[in-house]
């Protein structure tokens, strides 16, 4: 089988391409090509891909019909389209030629019942919490991006229109998401893959420090998390400090500056945080991440009123917890997958979540089994395990 995946929009987003890309290639008779942008490709640097995975890097000011010719004249089994986030005039209209097109649905509302009503509400929402939180450039911001989704969403549509002409399917990241995806197309052009695989041949290291280490993977963004709460938590309990490091790894967010001071306070009190002012490289990630003890879920599982986790998007949470086989802690109304239940355990709030964990960490026998179970879950991640569960099947129907 030869397959093509296409991620050249978004530097975030290419860990879940070539998560894609590793699943495909686990089977040594597929060919696959993976075609990035050259600055996701230069911030990134790809290191770890299988032999039967070949880069192809889009320049900058290469022409789109150059680019596009190049796609379409490797007789493609499968293109994988991973994000589209920009460049909707062009990729809308491309004529793609392989047998079968797939397109990853990261946020099911971005393309999906996303009519002029529905951003309006969206728009008007985000003005209202800009100007009590004070943020005033976000109102110059989304307002600019409210006139913008007049043009954009009107290519969205004949994206995704031109897609279901076609052999096609969606990707999308969880059940809950499928679900709501299946309001607005044919279930049977859904699949659920996962946004991280678990790498056995890869150490998953242990940490050996005297301290219980709890990573909070992920950009530092009080859009989709609660660092504020979690901080003030750890204020309120001071007493607990020498027990935890709190790896925050993820680089801080431009408007963050209160999250920040929240930080350096109490690191001045000698809490052991750390934090990251600068984007983090996939390697030093990894380094870090399988040093964890516990992979935190601090999440807002409502974000507003038209984006919910578990329904309308994902979070990497979940899939860091399988591909570091660690255990993790989850908002108590965080809705997943079966599936994962039984390597995390939930939290009411950011009290209890600290209670828990000085319980956990004093408790080697509960954190023995729990570690198994975490690892018995990540194995079942494999890309070979999920490419011929999930995708061959799925592909050759």
């Amino acid at each position: 089988m030869r397959v093509g995946i296409i991620e050249i929009c978004e530097q975030s987003h290419y860990l879940a391409a070539s998560v894609i890309a590793k699943i495909y290639a686990s089977d040594e008779d597929n060919k696959v090509y993976f075609y990035l942008d050259s600055n996701i490709f230069n911030k990134n640097n790809p290191k770890d891909l299988p032999k039967n995975v070949e880069l192809v890097i889009k320049p900058l000011d290469q022409d789109w019909e150059v680019f596009i010719q190049g796609v379409n004249s490797l007789a493609l089994d499968v293109l994988h389209i991973n994000t589209v986030s920009k460049y909707f005039h062009k990729i809308s209209s491309i004529p793609f030629k392989a047998k079968k097109i797939s397109f990853s649905v990261h946020n099911v509302e971005d393309f999906f019942d996303n009519d002029i009503i529905k951003r309006t509400k969206k728009w008007w929402f985000s003005i209202k919490k800009a100007v009590l939180d004070q943020h005033f450039k976000i109102i110059y911001i989304n307002t600019v991006l409210f006139i913008k989704s007049f043009w954009r969403q009107y290519y969205k549509d004949k994206f995704i229109t031109n897609l279901i002409r076609k052999n096609y399917f969606l990707v999308v990241y969880s059940q809950g998401q499928a679900n709501y995806l299946a309001n607005f197309v044919d279930k049977k052009n859904i699949i659920v893959l996962p946004m991280a695989i678990y790498e056995p041949h890869k150490e998953i290291l242990i940490n050996e420090k005297k301290t219980f280490r709890i990573t909070i993977p992920g950009v530092v963004s009080s859009d989709k998390r609660d660092y504020l709460g979690l901080l003030l938590a750890l204020e309120r309990n001071l007493a607990i400090k020498e027990k935890f490091t709190w790896d925050f790894l993820g680089f801080i967010a431009e408007n963050e500056t209160e999250t920040l001071e929240k930080m350096k306070s109490l690191i001045a009190h000698n809490v052991d945080i750390q934090y990251y002012p600068n984007f983090i490289s996939e390697e030093e990630f990894n380094i870090k991440a399988k040093q964890a003890d516990i992979i935190l879920g601090n999440l807002k599982t409502e974000l507003n009123p038209f984006q919910k986790y578990g329904q309308t998007k994902e979070s990497t949470t979940i899939f860091h917890m399988i591909k570091y086989a660690k255990i993790g802690f989850l908002p108590k109304d965080y809705q997943t997958d079966d599936h994962f239940k039984s390597s995390y355990i939930t939290f009411y709030d950011y009290d209890d979540l600290i209670k828990s964990l000085v319980i956990l960490s004093e408790d080697k026998h509960r954190l023995k089994i729990l570690n198994s179970k975490a690892l018995e879950l990540s194995e079942k991640f494999t890309a070979k395990t999920v490419f011929e569960r999930d995708l061959k099947p799925f592909i050759l129907e």
